[in-house]
């Protein structure tokens, strides 16, 4: 089976960590960046992230909402 990919932007590294052990639990293949440019590197070499623009207290909601579609 293919792990998606989630790619977490966040500079607070409490929250960052956070969201990839949620996620990688939630069975995602999770990474994490401080910030925007960092993001857009990621984005151009994988090519494959699930991105959201959600406000920060709605992400993870909409994201493990999702994944319990399939």
């Amino acid at each position: 089976m293919i792990q998606e990919k989630i790619l977490v932007v966040e500079d607070d590294i409490q929250i960052q960590n956070f969201m990839v052990y949620t996620l990688e639990n939630a069975g995602f293949e999770a990474y994490a960046v401080p910030g925007g440019k960092e993001a857009m590197v990621m984005v151009r070499i994988h090519r494959s992230y699930v991105l959201s623009w959600h406000p920060p207290e709605e992400r993870l909601r909409i994201i493990l909402q999702n994944r319990s579609t399939y």
